[in-house]
């Protein structure tokens, strides 16, 4: 699961002129598959960014999240680029020295999973829409109603629900040597002050942790340590909507 940790990233300098190079690229390219593989390129050289050894300013930090957005935006939708991501917030909060929070409140919990899912919201339950074709749950996924990720498989999970105040649903600094795979940023709708988060056939034995009600960003973490695996939900109360989903998230 670690090998992304020993892929041969552009050197930051390469990547900042790789980055420049296909975003005015993808902004003209007509043909599609021409278009998906500079998005591709476009997603290594962000990730690259995220990962390289040089210190990063807050603007590069910026560079690199927008190129990954636009990859993201074309296609190149990888479980780096969503890592990526994740790293370069943690990154900028800590450049701009917002890297401490509080958790507010924090819940585990190990729960069986039957459709290979976990669904965070803001309901008591789900009815069919979570099972139903993609563009109508992207539809109800965009208004909040609740945020799904594919998992890859069924069985027994860990899962963590941590609600922080921060502005965007980072980890804690400790955890990100252990992270393989994150999600896009979400959003989830909260009417009855109560987040809940597990397997969308049986949120009776979900997760819930007392929340204001609001919007909050969410991001689902993986992180696999050497005798123990978790998802952990990050929330946030938030009064800006993340850009709107184009695919269902996926950790694989």
């Amino acid at each position: 699961m670690d090998s992304w940790r020993k892929v041969p990233w552009l050197s930051l300098n390469s990547a900042k002129e790789e980055i420049g190079e296909l975003i005015t690229n993808l902004e003209v390219e007509k043909d599609p598959r021409k278009r998906l593989k500079a998005a591709r390129r476009l997603a290594f050289a962000g990730s690259s960014l995220a990962f390289c050894k040089e210190p990063l300013d807050i603007e590069t930090i910026e560079t690199g999240t927008a190129a990954l957005r636009m990859a993201r935006r074309h296609g190149a939708v990888t479980d780096d680029l969503n890592r990526s991501v994740a790293w370069l917030s943690k990154l900028k909060l800590e450049v701009s020295g917002n890297a401490n929070f509080v958790v507010l409140s924090e819940r585990k919990k190990r729960i069986s999973v039957d459709a290979a899912c976990l669904a965070a919201t803001g309901q008591s339950e789900l009815d069919d829409d979570w099972a139903a074709a993609p563009r109508p749950v992207l539809l109800a996924m965009n208004r909040g109603d609740f945020f799904l990720t594919s998992i890859g498989a069924d069985g027994h999970c860990a899962i963590v629900v941590r609600l922080i105040d921060t502005a965007d649903p980072i980890l804690k600094a400790s955890e990100y040597k252990h992270l393989e795979a994150s999600t896009e940023v979400g959003m989830v709708r909260i009417e009855n002050s109560e987040l809940k988060f597990g397997a969308p056939e049986d949120l009776s034995n979900a997760l819930s942790v007392p929340v204001p009600n609001g919007m909050l960003k969410v991001q689902i973490h993986y992180l696999e340590r050497p005798r123990s695996c978790s998802f952990i939900l990050v929330a946030c109360a938030t009064d800006q909507a993340p850009d709107p989903l184009i695919d269902i998230p996926e950790i694989r």
